[in-house]
């Protein structure tokens, strides 16, 4: 028995997506003085979604290994895995920019808004990377598996339980 869930992709992904986003929230607010404490939260949100993008890459890669897919899928799974590839590698480099930008209390200048701008892009980047994901998925059946159909009886009618 496995603790771990199975397809693990579609479990890991949803983490540094939500991350970055609440990043970017948190990121927006600490403009504002009165919200300028949620910078360290902003750092700390970044460098997690940066990490959890890193799993959702080789969980991806291995997911694609497995993966049952049809021909008119192939392009949008290398699209969607070049956009994975895209987005993790923006992410590190966003994490290692907001620490820089920490370490040297330059959030509020044009640095930070420069940051904060990418972060936005890659938002962006990120919203139709998972939407292609969506589309594999839900238009294509890739990563998905049949449900077992239970046995039928010659009957039709349910067997009884033995207590």
């Amino acid at each position: 028995m496995s603790f771990l869930p199975d397809p693990l992709h579609p479990a890991v992904v949803h983490f540094p997506v939500a991350l970055t986003f609440v990043a970017l929230l948190f990121e927006a607010a600490s403009r504002a003085p009165r919200w300028r404490a949620l910078e360290t939260a902003s750092l700390v949100l970044i460098v997690l979604a940066a990490l959890g993008a890193v799993g959702g890459v080789v969980t991806g890669k291995l997911a694609h290994e497995e993966a049952v897919v049809p021909v008119e899928a192939r392009a949008l799974v290398e699209q969607h895995d070049q956009l994975g590839l895209l987005v993790t590698g923006g992410l590190l480099l966003l994490a290692v920019a907001r620490a820089l930008l920490a370490r040297g209390c330059r959030q509020q200048g044009p640095g930070g808004l420069l940051y904060l701008a990418l972060l936005c892009v890659v938002c962006g980047v990120m919203s139709y990377q998972g939407h292609l994901g969506g589309r594999l998925v839900y238009e294509h059946g890739v990563g998905t598996a049949p449900l077992p159909s239970p046995p039928v009886s010659g009957s039709g009618s349910v067997p009884p339980q033995v207590p």
